[in-house]
């Protein structure tokens, strides 16, 4: 999922979501740009939870915000990529078949890419109904990030984290990968236009393709947030008791279903 969606579940969920959580849910799309492989920080939740628990106490919530949207222990990516009741992917995944051929015909993408891709374009029109209702969460993501005070101590914290590990990073790249998380995410233009120019721009950093229309994916990302209305509230409500489950054990408290 996308950080808008991260941000909207960890609220659903979580008596209190502070600047740490916030940034411990961006952190594992982030991670890459640190030299940490997204398998394994998508993983690291539980390990990184009890990490902080005899070591920073005080930060159990950025372990929070990484386990919500992780995949294991199971948080929001486990459900939207991997496992889903009903079928043998993830909800985005089984909810983008229906749209490979459109998301196909805008991105030019090679065959073996269209199935993923099709459900990055779901993910990302879950993204444009949250902010449609939500309007203030780009805002509030994006004060978290400009938090320097909170952005040293998280970057230093998850350096010590992966340096117990036997893996190496330097809190400056993963300060410089929160600097640069609004702009990869349009988090200040959350709109179709903006949110399929970072996807362009994705594939040109990634040399996937140069022939993506970036106006037919906008036009696309819009009509399929608005078919997805339909869809979207029955989701996002058993994924919340789905995540409450797994929040439970990691307590803050979270919030009565």
């Amino acid at each position: 999922m996308f950080p808008i969606v991260h941000h909207y579940m960890n609220l659903q969920t979580q008596s209190k979501v502070d600047p740490f959580m916030m940034l411990g849910s961006l952190y594992p799309d982030l991670s890459s740009i640190s030299k940490i492989d997204r398998d394994l920080s998508h993983q690291m939740g539980d390990d990184f939870y009890q990490w902080c628990k005899q070591k920073a106490p005080e930060a159990k919530t950025l372990a929070q915000g990484v386990i919500s949207h992780g995949s294991r222990p199971p948080g929001i990516d486990y459900y939207a990529d991997e496992y889903w009741p009903g079928g043998k992917k993830g909800w985005c995944f089984q909810k983008g078949m229906p749209w490979m051929a459109k998301v196909a015909e805008t991105t030019h993408l090679s065959s073996d890419l269209i199935w993923w891709k099709a459900h990055n374009f779901v993910e990302i029109s879950l993204e444009l109904i949250t902010v449609a209702q939500n309007p203030q969460l780009p805002d509030e993501l994006v004060q978290a990030t400009a938090n320097e005070v909170t952005v040293k101590e998280t970057a230093e914290l998850l350096c010590a984290y992966w340096r117990e590990k036997g893996l190496e990073t330097k809190p400056a790249q993963i300060i410089e990968a929160y600097k640069r998380a609004p702009q990869l995410y349009a988090l200040d233009q959350p709109d179709p236009l903006h949110m399929a120019q970072k996807q362009y721009e994705g594939f040109i950093r990634r040399d996937l393709t140069h022939q993506a229309d970036i106006g037919a994916m906008a036009e696309l990302l819009a009509i399929m947030s608005l078919e997805l209305v339909e869809d979207y509230n029955p989701f996002m409500n058993k994924l919340k008791l789905l995540l409450l489950q797994t929040m439970d054990h990691y307590k803050n408290k979270a919030v009565s279903q």
